[in-house]
């Protein structure tokens, strides 16, 4: 029952727009390629180069920022610096025995959100739409600016037993488009499977972190972007499930351009499939259609005309939402500390124990129609994780190296043994 739960979760997410994570074999030369036929290289490409980002950038000889040129990036995808030496033990393509599988260059966390936000972007005016992009890249750099704090890690020695911290590298290619020409806005994050470690040394990265971060950084990242909706644009978004939605946008037009889950959807049910997030990889792979290139400006007007038969106006739902009061730090304190209890109570309803990032998880999901920043949040949960005993928590044993925390009912205390107090001259006279 647990794990069909955590199927149907997992569809969930996927539906609602999050972070997933996958593997990179090769040189990756499908992100840079504009002139590759292959079945991602046109649409990798269609929007121009990506940009820089991470710590890890200055040991590499990078600038954050810059253009990601195709020759440095397939040169680092297979673990070589940009003279040529070996950054990595398995740098290149080659196997080193016949056993080996081909060496993992990278792992790409592809960042998508609410297909309310979709809407919003599409429908905006050029300025509003440019700080509406600017809101998301914001958002995709603050989860990985999250990842690289908590979840980077390094290999070290023979077989890389050994796991040390590590500043990451990042390529960033921004899209706005899905493969029908619908808006949908998404950011590919390559990580490379180069690190700089902490002693200026290089090696590669431990990527199995990675993919047990998949849930936390889907619930951050709708939480940086609802908050920045709140306070750029004075739109209140609403919970819906594990994401949100905006008041004043109609379901039928998310449907409307929603059209490739719908044929996935079709092709599961088609072929008696389970709706598992591996099923579902594949059927989008079958189901792909022929490559066009959009031209910018006919695709606005297109979403526009689109949109016009569905009976939204983007500007009422930015005027209407420009009137919301921006949170006093005591609400959003209490609004924050009110999702933290909430949020223990309910794992420990379903289950024993849980650890930090359970928590943040948790909270975090109660927290996308507060307008509870993400700082606030995660020190609210700091300061009542290092006083436990405080809400009947007790730090037992770990998951993945975070502590987990237990449900503690402390014991009354003993009555003190009675002790008669020695008379005092008053008594003794009476």
């Amino acid at each position: 029952m647990l794990l069909a739960a955590l199927v149907v979760l997992a569809v969930v997410l996927t539906a609602a727009g999050v972070v997933r994570v996958s593997a990179i074999r090769g040189d990756g030369n499908y992100y840079v390629d504009q002139t590759l036929a292959d079945e991602r290289g046109w649409y990798l490409s269609s929007e121009g180069l990506g940009t820089w980002y991470g710590r890890g950038l200055e040991r590499l000889g990078l600038k954050l920022g810059a253009h990601v040129l195709p020759d440095v990036f397939k040169r680092l995808m297979l673990g070589f610096g940009q003279n040529g030496e070996p950054l990595v033990q398995n740098a290149g393509e080659k196997k080193r025995h016949p056993g080996e599988k081909k060496r993992r260059a990278g792992t790409e966390l592809n960042f998508s959100t609410s297909k309310h936000f979709d809407v919003l972007y599409a429908l905006a005016n050029d300025e509003e739409r440019a700080k509406l992009r600017a809101l998301f890249q914001r958002s995709v750099e603050a989860v990985l600016d999250h990842i690289q704090r908590e979840h980077a890690w390094c290999k070290r020695g023979h077989d890389g037993k050994r796991s040390e911290r590590c500043d990451l590298s990042i390529a960033l290619f921004f899209h706005e488009t899905n493969r029908a020409g619908e808006p949908f806005l998404h950011c590919h994050a390559v990580v490379l499977g180069v690190a700089a470690r902490l002693d200026g040394t290089t090696g590669a990265i431990d990527h199995g972190p990675l993919y047990h971060v998949q849930r936390l950084a889907s619930v951050l990242f709708d939480l940086h972007l609802v908050r920045g909706l709140r306070e750029e644009f004075g739109v209140c978004a609403l919970r819906n499930g594990y994401s949100f939605r905006v008041p004043g946008v109609p379901q039928t037009l998310t449907e409307f351009w929603s059209s490739r889950k719908r044929q996935i959807d079709a092709r599961l049910e088609k072929t008696g499939e389970a709706k598992t997030p591996k099923n579902a990889e594949e059927a989008a792979k079958k189901t792909r259609q022929e490559k066009r290139s959009w031209d910018r400006a006919e695709r606005r007007t297109r979403w526009a005309l689109e949109a016009s038969t569905h009976g939204i106006d983007i500007g009422e739902i930015l005027r209407r939402g420009r009137t919301v009061k921006a949170l006093t730090s005591d609400v959003e304190a209490v609004r924050a500390e009110e999702a933290v209890r909430g949020a223990a109570e309910a794992l420990l309803r379903d289950v024993d124990a849980f650890t930090r990032k359970e928590l943040v998880i948790k909270a975090g999901v109660r927290c996308l129609d507060q307008g509870v920043a993400v700082e606030t949040l995660l020190a609210t949960i700091d300061r009542a994780l290092a006083n436990p005993l405080e809400h009947n928590l007790r730090a037992a044993g770990t998951k993945r190296g975070e502590p987990v925390f237990h449900y503690w009912d402390p014991p009354d205390p003993k009555p003190a043994a009675y002790i008669p107090k020695p008379p005092t001259a008053e008594s003794s006279i009476s």
